[in-house]
């Protein structure tokens, strides 16, 4: 990677996104990265010894820095074309009344141009970027696909071996008297409206078509409207992860957060690893960890062997279920999952601590959303003697590390950055902090 990005690059892509997602070309990579790259290390170099802030410069400015999990500052790359595993797109009706896939900009919607998606915007993994014509060809000849379709989500998985389709509608798909919520006409026999009706009759069509155009993948679809979700086969899919000797399975599922770039994602399980492997774990016997925002517990599956016990704290009720389904899926007994607010917890446990010398817990990990933590969360880190931060937002890692000032209890060993979000302005940041020594 080249420290001096080159004029073009930069009137280019400015802050490291292309003006146009149609725009994007692979080889401006290195210079896309390297902008952010820059963009993050402004803005938290700030916090890091000296050491570590000329590792960060050194290993910034090389030509060609290597991804290790070994080194103190590490840059994972994200792989240039047909990398993202789910993806979002609008659905518009051109002036000539074409149903065209679209994407979401600036507020509004930008269709695809008339060349193949692999060509245009080689971002959504190679099996997705097949469907997309043979989808929107076969919805768009179709009334009862097409009336009313306002979206089309897709989700697949490393190996494209599965595949889920949910089509978004502003219009109901059955009648006001039929069952609304989750409808697995796979599973169950509603009404003969609900098995029998026009829209599930041609998704199906699709289903099997698509199943004997691509034999190796198995296809699932859910139609999405008001509340009412009919799902053709299952509304997820089973992610395999290979984290070192072991493989991990994950059930992610529709409308649930899972990370886009499965490589990437293998990148970052592998650096909190090696963190939790070579800084903590060898230091006491019986190390126990808290996971904050734990999702459906894609961190914790990876890092539960090394810990005696884990308490892992989500809201969102959809993930604690995918949650705990993945446990047992992976066979990880350790763990305890807790649905709640993080800032509940947070408040406990500072009242717990704050009367003892020593918590319930060793390692506190956090992956909070954009917006960074919350108030208590922030005050509950100073007890713990290492705190692993992942964050997908470095502007709200900067403020987080500012406002709870945990730089003077704490100092940063680690730090690394994901390209998660490639051709975008986001990027992902890990830091891992440890207590200092305190001397008389």
């Amino acid at each position: 990677m080249n420290g001096n990005v080159s004029s073009s690059g930069k009137k280019k892509y400015g802050c490291g996104a292309p003006a146009s997602p149609f725009s994007i070309d692979p080889d401006m990579y290195e210079n896309l990265l390297q902008l952010k790259v820059n963009n993050t290390l402004d803005l938290v170099l700030d916090f890091m010894t000296k050491p570590l802030q000329d590792e960060c410069v050194r290993i910034q400015n090389s030509p060609q820095s290597t991804e290790t999990v070994k080194t103190k500052f590490c840059i994972f790359r994200s792989p240039k074309r047909f990398f993202r595993l789910r993806i979002r797109l609008g659905v518009i009706r051109s002036s000539d009344g074409e149903l065209k896939f679209a994407i979401w900009q600036k507020g509004g919607l930008t269709p695809f141009p008339t060349t193949p998606p692999s060509e245009c915007y080689p971002i959504p993994a190679r099996i997705i970027c097949n469907i997309m014509p043979e989808l929107i060809n076969r919805v768009k000849h179709v009334d009862v696909l097409s009336q009313g379709l306002r979206a089309c989500h897709f989700m697949t998985t490393l190996s494209e071996g599965e595949v889920l389709i949910t089509l978004v509608y502003d219009r109901e798909l059955l009648c006001s008297a039929s069952k609304s919520g989750l409808v697995n006409i796979s599973e169950h026999n509603f009404t003969d409206n609900v098995n029998h009706s026009s829209w599930v009759i041609e998704a199906k069509c699709i289903k099997e078509k698509f199943e004997a155009t691509w034999p190796s993948v198995k296809f699932n679809l859910i139609g999405r409207c008001r509340g009412t979700a009919l799902v053709i086969g299952s509304n997820f899919i089973v992610e395999s992860l290979n984290l070192l000797d072991k493989s991990l399975k994950y059930r992610q599922v529709e409308g649930a957060f899972s990370n886009p770039n499965g490589h990437v994602n293998c990148k970052a399980l592998e650096w909190l690893y090696s963190c939790a492997v070579e800084e903590i774990i060898y230091s006491k016997s019986k190390v126990s960890l808290l996971e904050m925002y734990c999702g459906n517990c894609n961190h914790t599956c990876a890092l539960a062997p090394l810990f005696h016990n884990i308490v892992a704290v989500e809201l969102n009720q959809k993930l604690c279920d995918a949650a705990s389904f993945n446990l047992k899926l992976n066979g990880v007994t350790n763990v305890k999952v807790i649905q709640s607010d993080s800032e509940k917890v947070s408040k406990r446990i500072i009242k717990t601590y704050a009367s003892q010398d020593k918590g319930e817990w060793d390692v506190l990990l956090v992956d909070p959303p954009r917006g960074g933590l919350d108030n208590a969360t922030l005050r509950m880190m100073k007890y713990f003697d290492h705190i692993l931060y992942i964050s997908c937002n470095p502007e709200s890692l900067r403020k987080n590390l500012a406002e709870s000032r945990i730089c003077e209890t704490h100092v940063i060993v680690k730090f690394a950055i994901f390209d998660q979000f490639a051709y975008t302005s986001h990027i992902e940041a890990g830091v891992y902090l440890q207590k200092k020594v305190m001397t008389n």
